[in-house]
């Protein structure tokens, strides 16, 4: 009962695709145990009515409350991700089989041991692989890609790394190349990206004719301290020193070690990069935000979509006056065709850019975006910066 009321929360919050994930993970058991899965039915009755009283409660208060477009706009909303690269994100079909392998690891390079002959008979090793092949075969398929999407594979990762572990002496040949080259790898990527600024300048020329924004993206003054390329010389050590102590003590004790070490050297890695890399990204942009939050005047993007601007611009609930000039862009939208709870923003930065009454207003673009922003006649350009734009909407 417990775990049909997770589910029915599951789909609350993940969508439909949960109940594809249940369905595709537990049928492939039933056959594997040769059992009739509707040989009790009452227990599918308790299923059943446990799952719809979690998952459907919320459905049910919002049709009964006359918000039955709002569970359309769910369902919409979810059949938009599978079917187009929704929010901005798209990817190539295999994008979280490579963020998995390479965002895991190595948990995930010793849970592919386990896809082997010699844990074909362990049942809650089997339950979970299918689990993971579920996983990646539908987000794989989705159109939609967003590193957070396969999340849900950390779990039988983390568990068939574990089984492989406990339940062998030592590693494979196949598991020790992988460990091997992807510790390289991600040692060079990481040391590479520590020496950036020694490296960046014949890459902007490069991108100053392919991709602009990301030419001067990497334009950004940032400061390094110059340790920073250890880092990634200090993940190899460490990947040295794992397999040092499996020669010489334990697979146990080498993984013990492995994985503290790594606790440590994630930690290092984010408090040396993550800052930075926000820096090179969007760092002009979010300090534009935090300005314009002082300023008691509304912010927004053009032409890309960020929650950035919402938190770090202070947005808040619109007046009632202003709520009503609002709706007029939302109704003509609306007439237009369009789904109220999927254009809003649209409707919402349309009536902030030509509302005669309606100033100051400041806008972000992305460099490339320039040109259109500045067909409204309103807008005037305050300066760029690291690949952004930012005006301002003046009364003439």
């Amino acid at each position: 009962i417990l775990g049909c009321i997770c589910l029915g929360l599951a789909v609350l919050t993940k969508g439909q695709a949960m109940v594809l994930i249940l369905a595709v993970s537990i049928v492939p058991i039933f056959f594997l145990k040769k059992e009739n899965p509707f040989k009790k039915l009452k227990y599918w009755l308790v299923f059943k009515l446990a799952f719809f009283i979690s998952g459907g409660s919320w459905f049910i208060i919002a049709y009964l409350s006359g918000n039955g477009d709002v569970i359309k706009a769910f369902i919409d909303y979810q059949i938009r991700l599978l079917s187009t690269e929704d929010s901005g994100h798209g990817g190539f079909f295999l994008y979280h089989v490579i963020v998995l392998l390479i965002g895991c690891f190595p948990a995930s390079i010793f849970a592919i041991g386990t896809f082997t002959k010699r844990f074909q008979n362990n049942l809650p090793a089997t339950a979970m692989k299918i689990l993971l092949i579920a996983i990646l075969i539908i987000f794989s398929i989705v159109k939609t890609k967003i590193v957070h999407y396969s999340s849900m594979a950390y779990y039988p990762i983390s568990f068939l790394a574990a089984t492989y572990l406990i339940n062998s002496t030592s590693l494979n040949k196949l598991t020790r190349i992988f460990l091997v080259f992807l510790s390289i790898i991600i040692g060079f990527a990481v040391s590479t990206l520590g020496l950036i600024e020694q490296w960046k300048k014949p890459l902007i020329r490069t991108l100053e004719n392919t991709d602009k924004f990301a030419a001067e993206n990497l334009k950004s003054q940032v400061y390094w301290n110059g340790y920073e390329w250890l880092i990634g010389v200090l993940f190899i050590i460490l990947m040295v020193i794992f397999f040092f102590l499996i020669y010489r003590k334990s697979l146990i004790t080498a993984s013990v070690v492995l994985f503290v070490g790594n606790i440590i050297w994630i930690a290092l890695l984010i408090n040396s990069f993550v800052g930075k890399v926000e820096q090179y990204s969007q760092g002009s942009a979010i300090n534009f935000f935090k300005w314009a939050s002082n300023q008691n005047a509304p912010v927004d993007t053009y032409g890309y979509k960020s929650y950035a601007y919402m938190f770090y611009g202070n947005r808040l609930p619109l007046s009632a006056a202003k709520e009503k000039k609002l709706n007029i862009y939302i109704t003509n939208m609306t007439n237009a065709g369009y789904d109220k709870r999927s254009f809003y923003n649209i409707a919402y930065l349309n009536w902030l850019m030509e509302d005669k009454s309606e100033y100051p207003v400041y806008i972000v673009s992305k460099i490339q975006d320039e040109k259109n922003v500045l067909l409204n006649s309103q807008m005037m350009k305050l300066y760029d910066k690291g690949g952004y734009v930012f005006y301002c909407k003046r009364n003439k």
